[in-house]
Parts: C-alpha cells; sequence; structure tokens
C-alpha cells in the first residue's frame, strides 16, 4: 500500500489493492493470498493493468515485482523488518 500511495488517492490504492488480491492464490478456506513468490512470478504487464487508474501505475508495477524479486533472495520471500534491510529493497 505504502508503494501505491504516493500521489493516488485512497480509492485508487484500494481498488489498486484489490486487484493486485486478485492475482493470488485462492486459500482452501480463506481468501486470496498475494505472496512476494508470486508477485515474483507475475509479469510487470498484470501488475501494470492490475493497477490502472493508481498515479504512476506502471512506474509502480515495475518496483513492486522487482521488490518481491529482490524478497525472494536473502529474505526467503519474507518482507525485511529492519529499516536498513527494507530499504535495500528496489
Amino acid at each position: 500500500a505504502a508503494v501505491l500511495h504516493a500521489k493516488a488517492t485512497e480509492q485508487a490504492v484500494r481498488r489498486g489493492l484489490e486487484a493486485l488480491a486478485a492475482l493470488g492464490v485462492k486459500a482452501e478456506a480463506g481468501p486470496r493470498v498475494l505472496t512476494a513468490e508470486l508477485l515474483a512470478s507475475v509479469p510487470v504487464e498484470a501488475v501494470e493493468v492490475a493497477l490502472e487508474g493508481v498515479h504512476w501505475h506502471k512506474a509502480k508495477a515495475g518496483r513492486l515485482v522487482a521488490a518481491a524479486r529482490a524478497v525472494r533472495g536473502p529474505w526467503r520471500g519474507h518482507v525485511p523488518c529492519q529499516e536498513a534491510e527494507l530499504l535495500k529493497l528496489p
């Protein structure tokens, strides 16, 4: 949400997050789950479509996918908690 929010309305961010969640996999008895691993494997173009209506959606889609791919490496799919580690993400 933080990546989407800059220069976007709250309504556009909510729609973007819902569209991103729709890319996720359906859990057996729960909501769709969008993991870093799944987001890293989605083509940037699909994320761009999901984020249409969000200001600078193409740039933000690229950053989200790049961050998801970076999280796959040293953090094994988990978003780091430390600020210094977060700042290393694209």
